[in-house]
């Protein structure tokens, strides 16, 4: 019945994007793989075997990893390596 009224999916794409809506559902578009994106590595998103589906969660261990590694005892540790490749050489 609709045999001849059929299009591929190209053609039902460039007949949207040269329709007066085109900038809608291109940002629809963008706003959907973005969110797909988002949920694929957040399912994937694994640090110190301990999963972060919440990316405030992930944020708040990764800025208290970032404040541990550059803390006041990084200074004694490669004081400490200095010595003991002083001692060596």
């Amino acid at each position: 019945m609709a045999e001849g009224r059929r299009m591929t999916a190209a053609q039902a794409v460039d007949k949207l994007m040269s329709s007066e809506h085109a900038d809608l559902i291109r940002e629809s578009v963008r706003f959907m793989v973005a969110e797909l994106m988002d949920a694929e590595v957040a399912q994937k998103f694994v640090v110190k075997n301990a999963d972060y589906l919440d990316w405030d969660a992930f944020a708040h261990v990764l800025a208290r990893h970032v404040l541990y590694r550059n803390g006041e005892h990084r200074n004694q540790r490669l004081i400490t390596l200095e010595r003991r490749r002083r001692i060596a050489a």
